[in-house]
């Protein structure tokens, strides 16, 4: 559920619900938390354009260092689709990427992987993401 605020913000909850999530009305929530291998497929079956896949742990230092990075470059690149996947709620989803390390970032378009980038290189990632748009 979503209300308009005239302040400006969004409240995003369900009725009677005692969390209250305030945002900014013009905020761009591109980032989508994998649930599930068949939401990960679908996702990225359906996608126009272009896929970027972060393979990541919450114990994992580097990967919490490149989420709010990830978030803000998912933010700017409206025609990007940016997955975050949480390698021990899906590892399956990880053994099939061939994820060795976190975080690991695996670029699809068309279903097809064009680019891995392990490490979290938020320079590298950025070129990547322009170079494949």
């Amino acid at each position: 559920m979503q209300n308009r605020l005239a302040s400006g913000l969004v409240r995003l909850g369900a009725f009677g619900s005692h969390k209250n999530v305030f945002a900014p009305a013009f905020a761009r929530f591109a980032m989508t938390q994998v649930e599930s291998v068949t939401m990960f497929k679908d996702k990225v079956k359906a996608s126009k354009g272009l896929v970027v896949a972060q393979y990541s742990a919450s114990w994992c230092g580097p990967c919490r260092h490149m989420k709010p990075i990830v978030e803000k470059m998912s933010q700017d690149n409206a025609s990007v689709d940016f997955l975050y996947v949480d390698i021990d709620e899906h590892g399956a989803l990880a053994e099939e990427a061939d994820v060795t390390g976190v975080p690991t970032f695996v670029f699809l378009k068309n279903g097809k992987v064009l680019e891995k980038l392990v490490g979290a290189n938020p320079e590298k990632l950025k070129d990547l993401v322009t170079k494949y748009q």
